[in-house]
């Protein structure tokens, strides 16, 4: 009676202790997927900030995105000295693509500003 007892006992405990495993190997298939999406955020290659006809505003809008969150994680790490500088050229960078949009959308603003003139 006490060997069957003992048996069963150590059978629960290798049953329960497989399925703790394979529990384990599951979060690490979730963390290998999240891995895998950062690089390829990291992949990522903004437009030049030269301005081209050949970009859209899409281009520009995702380009300053990525620009912005970069931004964000390195200053997380940084002195408030380096934040400075890095915030800086963050602004330049934003103020280029900003000619770039305002360059490629004229006409709209054109009309807008003269919408009352054309009737």
């Amino acid at each position: 009676m006490i060997k069957r007892i003992i048996a069963i006992y150590i059978l629960s405990a290798a049953v329960v202790s497989c399925k703790k495993e394979t529990a384990v190997s599951e979060v690490k298939q979730v963390n290998d997927s999240i891995t895998k999406t950062e690089s390829k955020e990291d992949q990522y290659k903004p437009i030049d900030t030269a301005c081209s006809s050949a970009n859209k505003t899409e281009d520009y809008i995702t380009s300053l995105q990525w620009y912005r969150t970069k931004i964000e994680k390195e200053m997380a790490g940084n002195r408030p000295e380096q934040n400075d500088q890095v915030y800086e050229d963050y602004l330049k960078i934003r103020g280029k693509y900003t000619e770039c949009l305002m360059s490629l959308h004229t006409d709209v603003l054109d009309k807008y500003v003269n919408y009352y003139n054309y009737e």
